[in-house]
């Protein structure tokens, strides 16, 4: 098991300044994720991992070894990426055995190691067949096994499920979670989806603009983001302006509309620019009455077990609540006025 450290890493493509004076810390045997949005820089960092990015400046170590300007190959990395990268002129066994081969490993322990690898992906079946026969989530699993039979420092995965269709998605997610746990290697999971982060991690980085915004568990990313930035990016919450009226103890009192509710400080100050960070189950709606935070809900969506409702404020914002659907629960229609309620779990968050 590998630890993986960046300290002042630098990466531009021309004028373009990708990452900057970035450092990071990646804990060894963990499943660790970069998550974030397009162009953030995550899959620039990956790459300088690889070593198919030499970065302008900055260092990249392998526990102590400085791993900087040693090439890909050298660097005992597996690598799976988004389209598999499989070779279709040869079948599954051989697109396994490939880098036992290029490292000159007899063939009796490439067989053994092969067989055991693909006895762990449940492919012992398909060992002779062509890729292109495999379904999408096989292809993922031969890939899987190709990085891993090499025993790899580091596990390098760039959006490996994004070309899944989405029950797949979710199967291989329980799959690569529990393959990487059984094996203990160190891997780095890169991903736009906030639901592959928080299901899978140990540890997540939600970058921005080539800087890490917060990097957390994925329980700290959620419930409690410090920026405005990651409670949008993770879980998409609500953000309320509010008023910060006194902070005892971790405890923030604030008013919304002349009501009074107890949140989360959650390490923010009265006179700091913040929001109040509501997820859609951290709110109730209940019969309009006096006193209380009145909405009108806007849009009603049904979700089976659950619904979802939009409730424009007074203030012009708009709320999205979620609600157990059940024969005892209270149900709303389009255009009913209702009263808000907001739980002690929500938290305010540094407004940037």
């Amino acid at each position: 098991m590998t630890q993986v450290d960046f300290e002042d890493v630098s990466v531009s493509f021309g004028p373009v300044a990708v990452l900057e004076n970035l450092s990071l810390s990646i804990s060894s045997g963990g499943f660790f994720t970069l998550l974030g949005p397009s162009g953030c820089g995550k899959s620039t960092l990956l790459r300088a991992i690889a070593g198919f990015i030499r970065p302008d400046s900055g260092t990249v170590r392998f526990g102590a070894r400085d791993m900087t300007h040693v090439v890909p190959h050298k660097r005992n990395t597996g690598l799976v990426f988004q389209d598999y990268a499989l070779f279709p002129h040869q079948n599954v066994f051989d697109n396994v055995a490939y880098g036992l081969r290029a490292r000159k490993v007899n063939e009796a322990d490439i067989s053994a190691k092969v067989t055991t690898y693909l006895g762990r992906m449940g492919l012992s079946k398909f060992a002779n067949r062509a890729t292109s026969e495999l379904s999408g989530g096989q292809r993922q699993r031969v890939a899987l096994a190709r990085a891993l039979v090499i025993e790899p420092d580091v596990l390098l995965m760039d959006e490996p499920l994004s070309a899944l269709d989405a029950n797949l998605r979710q199967e291989m997610r329980l799959f690569l979670s529990e393959i990487q746990r059984e094996v203990g290697v160190t891997t780095i999971f890169v991903t736009h989806d906030q639901d592959e982060a928080l299901s899978m991690s140990d540890q997540i980085a939600l970058m921005r603009n080539g800087q890490i915004e917060q990097l957390s568990t994925p329980h700290d990313l959620h419930h409690r983001p410090r920026t405005s930035y990651t409670a949008a990016f993770v879980g998409g919450a609500n953000l309320l302006a509010v008023d910060v009226k006194d902070v005892q103890n971790e405890t923030a009192t604030c008013l919304i509309l002349g009501s009074e509710f107890r949140v989360a400080a959650n390490g923010c100050r009265p006179g700091e620019p913040v929001k109040l960070c509501v997820h859609h189950q951290e709110a109730s709606l209940s019969n309009a009455g006096s006193d209380t935070i009145n909405g009108t809900v806007t849009a009603v969506v049904f979700l089976g077990g659950q619904t979802s409702y939009q409730v424009a404020l007074p203030t012009g914002e708009h709320l999205k609540v979620t609600q157990t659907t059940g024969f005892n629960s209270p149900q709303f229609a389009n255009g009913a006025t209702v009263s808000i309620d907001f739980s002690e779990q929500c938290c305010l968050v540094r407004d940037v």
